[in-house]
């Protein structure tokens, strides 16, 4: 699994950070926090993918699209229980692979489709 230790320091790894301390400098890596956060635009096509240290498994265009659950549930508005679910199975799919989380993985983008009614195209990138 590609992590960003090997890569080179690009935005979506230092945004990525890890859980041992970068995660916090990261928090809001966003330029001025009174500043609107646009995000991925309808109709974007949103990678759900593990990797090490990365809690939510939703990569946009420019990496990375956020740090924790928190940030998913103020910014995309989905249900607590759902962004519980996807950094479960974010932290989970950093053991290996599995029949199993590929079958969670799916229930878990139709939740995901459903609460941001379709908003994005959502694939599985094992």
């Amino acid at each position: 699994m590609l992590t960003c230790a090997n890569r080179p320091q690009t935005e979506s790894c230092l945004r990525t950070g890890s859980r041992a301390g970068t995660r916090s400098r990261l928090r809001g890596y966003r330029p001025n926090d009174d500043e609107r956060w646009e995000g991925p635009r309808s109709g974007t096509q949103i990678r759900f993918m593990s990797e090490d240290s990365v809690d939510v498994p939703l990569w946009g265009e420019d990496g990375l699209i956020f740090v924790d659950g928190e940030e998913l549930i103020r910014e995309w508005g989905v249900s607590e229980a759902l962004a519980d679910d996807v950094v479960a199975w974010g932290r989970a799919s950093q053991a290996g692979d599995s029949p199993e989380l590929d079958a969670e993985a799916e229930r878990l983008i139709r939740s995901l489709n459903k609460e941001l009614k379709y908003r994005f195209q959502i694939v599985y990138k094992p």
